[in-house]
């Protein structure tokens, strides 16, 4: 059982997101991820970002391949998951959860699989449809990402998106690495699913939040579902 911000939660359990709690942030650490990635300063959430990168960083081989293969199942049982056509990926970068198994998975219930790219000068992503994993090449800060001519993927066409990130809170917040990205590209494109993707240890009660942040409207961990249907930036019916 995990106690975080004074609600117990026992592993398994499909909770509603609560209200984010204040002064929830975890405290930064010396350790750092392998990875580098720019960023627009924000000092509170580079607290979080240097927190989170440690404690995934000590996250053993074994620790994550397991956490990988749990969350895989958890995210496979959300409804909005498991009647979607298409569906949004991304490469693992670093320490990241990696969702390479939900990608096997989905491929043999045929549904279609977009990766994203990151356009250099450009904000919002752009998509391409993608069947074999070997087909990614280095990217834009060297995370694997379709070949530019890859069949392109319009944001319009994918139900859900899994969403990376280096924090996430109770009330669907985000902590990325501060490039503005996929707070773009959901700006332009609200009406699909989006499903913040993480250990939980990465799961805290609130993470700073600006204006500009977009929201999840679900969050996976190897260990819990958060979530808030019916409540978010387009209708649903309750539990769907």
């Amino acid at each position: 059982m995990d106690l975080i911000g004074g609600t117990h939660y026992r592993e398994g359990q499909t909770s509603s997101i609560a209200r984010g709690k204040k002064n929830g942030v975890v405290s930064s650490s010396p350790l750092a991820d392998t990875a580098t990635v720019a960023r627009t300063a924000d000092p509170d959430k580079d607290a979080v970002r240097s927190a989170m990168k440690a404690a995934r960083a000590a996250l053993d081989p074994h620790a994550r391949r397991a956490a990988a293969a749990a969350a895989a199942e958890r995210l496979a049982s959300l409804p909005a998951f498991a009647r979607a056509r298409t569906v949004s990926l991304y490469s693992a970068l670093s320490s990241e959860l990696d969702p390479t198994p939900v990608f096997g998975a989905l491929v043999r219930r045929g549904v279609r699989v977009a990766y994203p790219r990151v356009v250099p000068g450009q904000r919002d992503l752009v998509f391409a449809w993608v069947t074999d994993l070997e087909a990614l090449v280095p990217g834009t800060f060297g995370i694997r990402e379709p070949a530019r001519d890859a069949p392109s993927a319009l944001p319009a066409e994918i139900e859900v998106f899994v969403v990376p990130g280096l924090a996430f809170d109770l009330a669907g917040h985000r902590v990325g690495w501060g490039q503005g990205h996929y707070d773009a590209t959901r700006a332009l494109r609200p009406g699909p699913w989006w499903i913040g993707y993480g250990y939980d240890l990465q799961l805290v009660p609130s993470v700073p939040s600006r204006p500009h942040d977009q929201p999840m409207d679900a969050v996976v961990t190897d260990v819990r579902t958060v979530s808030e249907f019916g409540v978010s930036s387009h209708s649903r019916e309750k539990g769907s």
